[in-house]
């Protein structure tokens, strides 16, 4: 990310600040769900947050981090001399990338993390999101001055050709040929497997998430409480009841959306409306939910939350 707007966009890992951390097994409540925080074994800032499933999930974040969650317990995976890590996504639980900073990006097969050549090791930009339809199509967005995109076959990354746009946070897709980015200024690009587009997305506020459970219906967050939503035609506009920077947003489908805010508040929306949760955390900066309903929320100070379902 540019440097002048990290005081604004505080996905950037570097300007992340330890926070307030839940005290290990606590548990809050909304009216219509229970949470409770998890032991993370660190007290550096957790970004990014993926699953292959509930019992198979990967946080990255602040000098490096990366933990795995295996159903019962966080462990710390020690990568050497790397720098923060802001994104996690899998085509599975063997099959894993991660982008950070300088960048970075990893590769988990099932034993081992292994650098791969981005061949933007020597520059200082960000990496802020990854996404693929497979782990021969996979899609890595952020900031070499401008919005950056580079595209991995299988073989080797490269970088797409794009048109001069601000620089890029995240990034989601349906398949492959429907691929959306967001960015600074409301920037919002959409891939149709041939070339990138802008699209009007109605706002120049920072779009630093980005998530759908089909082309029709995809959902965008940013500062100052911006949520947006495409009907498969235009973006429009939703209400989110704060004013907060929302950081990311995913969910389970599109009555079953979660998204998070730079004040600890989950917000989470029915198909209906957006409700807000207070998990009591200082800073909360990824949030991951998969198909079978659990739902992981990461932040500053080591905060893992999770979405208790009601037998437990």
């Amino acid at each position: 990310m540019v440097k002048g707007v990290i005081a604004v966009v505080t996905l950037c890992s570097a300007s992340i600040v330890s926070g307030a951390v839940l005290a290990d097994g606590s548990v809050f409540y909304s009216d219509t769900e229970k949470w409770g925080s998890i032991e993370s074994g660190t007290t550096y800032s957790l970004i990014g947050v993926w699953g292959a499933s509930g019992e198979d999930v990967f946080t990255v974040g602040d000098k490096g981090t990366i933990l795995h969650y295996d159903g019962k317990t966080w462990r710390v995976t020690s990568v050497d001399s790397m720098p923060h890590l802001v994104s996690v996504w899998g085509a599975g639980g063997d099959d894993v990338f991660v982008a950070g900073d300088h960048g970075t990006i990893l590769h988990y097969d099932g034993s081992i993390w292994s650098p791969m050549a981005s061949g933007l090791e020597e520059q200082k930009n960000t990496l802020d999101g990854v996404w693929g339809s497979a782990g021969n199509d996979v899609f890595v967005v952020g900031d070499d001055g401008s919005g950056l995109i580079l595209h991995y076959d299988g073989k080797k990354w490269s970088k797409m050709p794009l048109e001069k746009t601000q620089g890029l946070y995240d990034v989601w897709g349906s398949s492959g040929t429907d691929v959306f980015a967001v960015g600074l200024g409301g920037t919002i690009l959409h891939f149709d497997g041939a070339a990138w587009s802008a699209m009007e997305s109605g706002t120049k506020r920072h779009i630093t998430g980005i998530w759908g459970s089909s082309s029709n219906d995809v959902f965008a967050c940013g500062v100052e409480g911006t949520l947006l939503h495409y009907d498969g035609t235009e973006w429009h506009h939703m209400k989110s009841g704060t004013t907060e920077h929302v950081t990311r947003v995913r969910g389970r489908a599109g009555n079953d959306v979660y998204a998070i805010s730079m004040s600890g508040t989950i917000l989470h929306y029915d198909g209906m409306a957006w409700t807000a949760i207070d998990s009591g955390a200082e800073r909360l900066l990824g949030i991951w939910a998969s198909s079978e309903g659990s739902v992981f929320a990461v932040g500053s100070g080591g905060t893992i939350l999770n979405r208790l379902s009601s037998d437990k």
